[in-house]
């Protein structure tokens, strides 16, 4: 009788989770071992999705992501109905909002409770609090002097987003002492500082169309709900809008908001013309909530001038001042260079040892891009071991 595989999964993120369902799948003799530092699995995605967990995005394409072209390759091998018939065969049902696929629980506890329960059931060993600090091409060591054999080697850790719920970055320089190159890590799908303040706008909400221009000529188009902060702005469209600026690696940029976007400027200059000549003190109400109303009046050298008003309101600009910091963010952009790596995600250095998830220089736009990846990435990697 041949001796059983060995495969041991650095990280109980998501990635890690499916990439242990579809090795055992695959290698149904394997001793299969998760290692997670923290006291839990999935610790992450508990909270991912306002605590639904967005799954998946049934629009997921090469455009959505970083890396476009890799994207489209392994989306033409894996499509999105082959993720979905995936989570199917486990039973997990989904119900869809739109393009967004969540868990019929509508839960993201559930979902993490019931594959936890999953994994342990398919006999795939887990072991909690356990910090890996080295490995050497047969065995992973822990910081307590442990030793875990392996015939094959999967990073599932993660970025460095939310180190609150685990996600620290703390294994990216074990990688670069072992020869791997790193794409700078920034935050991504987080809000913004802008050099100008306006503490009385903090909380308001408005349909935008957000333009953002680099020094270096990039330019960032797309509508979405902006919410106002006082110190910057938030909202989806301006989380793209953060992953688009900390990719590019700009230190400044201008920030053009179009706060009526569904008006050209000659329909909205003369909506508030009518309104002038009804409630010329109160024109502005016509168009927008009292504190933004108030802002825009503040900016007008002649606040009783439609002309100016709309022009100031359909290009509404702030100055990037930064990113918030990892703890705000929700997924990091940056990390392991997939040139050091095949299609499958294995090392071309290290041929038993492959990478899957937010580890890796993949990061997608918000609403469920990132964990579509953790799972199409999954299938990547165990197909390669």
């Amino acid at each position: 009788m041949g001796k059983r595989r060995r495969i041991v999964i650095v990280g109980g993120s998501i990635a890690g989770v499916y990439s242990a369902l579809l090795l055992r799948e695959k290698h149904q003799d394997a001793d299969i071992l998760i290692l997670e530092k923290n006291d839990k699995l999935l610790k992450k995605i508990y909270a991912t999705g306002n605590g639904h967990c967005n799954l998946l995005n049934l629009a997921s394409a090469g455009k959505n992501y970083n890396r476009p072209d890799f994207i489209d390759s392994a989306f033409f091998r894996h499509p999105i109905p082959s993720l979905l018939s995936f989570l199917g065969k486990y039973g997990i049902a989904t119900r869809a909002k739109g393009d967004l696929v969540y868990p019929e629980s509508y839960s993201a506890a559930s979902f993490c409770l019931y594959l936890e329960m999953l994994i342990r059931k398919m006999g795939i060993e887990v072991r909690l609090n356990t910090r890996i600090v080295d490995y050497d091409g047969s065995f992973v060591y822990g910081e307590g002097g442990e030793k875990y054999p392996y015939d094959h080697l999967l990073f599932c850790f993660g970025g460095k987003s939310q180190s609150r719920l685990g996600s620290d970055g703390s294994l990216f320089p074990l990688l670069l002492d072992h020869g791997y190159s790193l794409l700078p890590l920034r935050p991504g799908l987080c809000p913004i500082k802008t050099k100008q303040r306006h503490p009385r706008l903090k909380g308001v909400r408005r349909e935008t169309e957000v333009k953002a221009e680099t020094p270096g000529g990039l330019t960032f188009l797309e509508k979405g709900e902006v919410l106002f902060k006082d110190d910057g702005l938030s909202g989806i469209v301006i989380f793209d809008l953060a992953s688009f600026l900390a990719r590019s690696g700009a230190n400044a940029a201008r920030i053009h908001l179009d706060l009526l976007p569904s008006y050209s400027c000659e329909e909205a200059v003369n909506l508030l013309k009518t309104a002038m000549a009804a409630n010329q003190r109160g024109m502005l109400l016509c168009l927008f909530e009292k504190p933004l109303a108030e802002y825009i009046a503040s900016l007008a050298e002649n606040p009783q001038n439609p002309i100016e008003l709309i022009r100031i309101s359909k290009d509404l600009r702030f100055d990037f001042e930064s990113l918030y910091p990892f703890s705000d963010s929700q997924v990091t952009v940056g990390g392991i260079d997939l040139g050091q790596l095949d299609g499958n995600l294995k090392s071309l250095a290290e041929p038993n040892v492959s990478f899957a998830g937010e580890c890796l220089d993949v990061d997608g736009d918000c609403g469920g891009y990132n964990l579509t990846w953790c799972l199409l990435s999954a299938f990547l990697a165990a197909e390669g071991i």
